[in-house]
């Protein structure tokens, strides 16, 4: 009988008890969390497997963008990018805006004008060269645009490139543009536009 009554209350005490789903050992089954290994026994414990993930993660990402900056320091050459877009043309001026998107300073050398009318190329009457600026033109990166216009000058006064009434027929500018940087790369755009 005793043996009995021993088993009964062996029964009763493993009802009383569940394994932890993490460590597997015995606690109450009405347990939230293990007393061994400290592991809530509902949902909650994968929210925190999650968040200790998600703060891991957040952490590195200041690692992730310094690191990204220093290899395109120690990587990447530095050089000087410079775009021109041609904003207006007639038989006046040509204004440009040049544009550097590069890391380093760049220096606009020189525009070379040439004017196609049909299948005749030409260079212009006049020299060419930016109003109010005589000399090289030195474009900072990341900042705005450089804007520029183009006249053409006879003996020191400014004058029309060609004449209104050649500009209304079929003719365009050319414009060869020289840059260079301070790494010694020299470079040259082409762009074109329509005289009037």
């Amino acid at each position: 009988m005793r043996n009995e009554e021993t088993g009964n209350s062996s029964s009763a005490r493993d009802k009383e008890w569940k394994h932890c789903r993490v460590c597997c050992e015995p606690i109450n089954i009405k347990a939230l969390k293990c007393t061994k290994c400290g592991s809530y026994q509902d949902w909650t414990r994968h929210l925190l497997r999650w968040t200790a993930l998600l703060v891991s993660l957040f952490a590195l990402a200041p690692l992730w963008s310094i690191s990204n900056s220093v290899s395109k320091l120690a990587f990447f050459d530095k050089v000087a990018q410079i775009e021109a877009a041609v904003t207006s043309c007639n038989h006046k001026e040509v204004r440009v805006a040049f544009e550097n998107i590069g890391e380093l300073s760049g220096i606009v050398t020189g525009v070379d004008f040439s004017i196609r009318q049909g299948n005749e190329v030409r260079s212009p009457d006049g020299e060419m060269r930016p109003h109010g600026n005589g000399g090289d033109i030195l474009v900072l990166p990341h900042k705005p645009p450089v804007m520029l216009s183009y006249r053409a000058f006879i003996d020191g006064e400014p004058t029309n490139i060609i004449p209104k009434e050649e500009a209304d027929r079929n003719c365009s500018y050319l414009l060869d543009i020289h840059w260079t940087d301070f790494a010694g790369s020299k470079q040259k755009l082409t762009r074109e536009c329509r005289c009037r």
